[in-house]
């Protein structure tokens, strides 16, 4: 069976994380300033334009499905991730000019990040 590119980069790329906020993380730090995204192995493949256009489209998918989950589901998942290397979450929308969406997921980041800090301080270290 042959893959669509976005399905392919779905089944190899974004299956190997977790949960929905780390697959939504890992492609919002694909995306540059200019509204390109960076990934060696769709450009060889496909060819930048088509690259970005495939990226674009999952990271439109995904922030979408992260509006619609609950900020308590969300931030079970960002405690659960795990990696203690992990850095600050950083959500961004795809390059579209929808600032309602840019502006959803920057909701959607400070407010996970608050309440994993709320529980960080209410559980000090022993």
């Amino acid at each position: 069976m042959i893959l669509s590119p976005k399905e392919d980069f779905k089944n190899r790329t974004l299956r190997a994380l977790a949960s929905l906020l780390e697959r939504l993380a890992y492609v919002c730090s694909l995306r540059n300033p200019d509204g390109t995204y960076d990934h060696w192995g769709l450009k060889q493949l496909l060819g930048e334009a088509k690259a970005n256009a495939t990226i674009r489209g999952i990271h439109a998918d995904l922030a979408a499905e992260a509006t619609r989950t609950s900020i308590r589901e969300l931030s079970r998942q960002f405690e659960n991730s795990g990696s203690p290397q992990r850095g600050p979450l950083a959500l961004n929308a795809p390059f579209s000019g929808d600032e309602l969406l840019s502006d959803h997921l920057r909701l959607i980041q400070d407010s996970v990040t608050a309440v994993a800090d709320s529980r960080n301080s209410s559980h000090p270290a022993s």
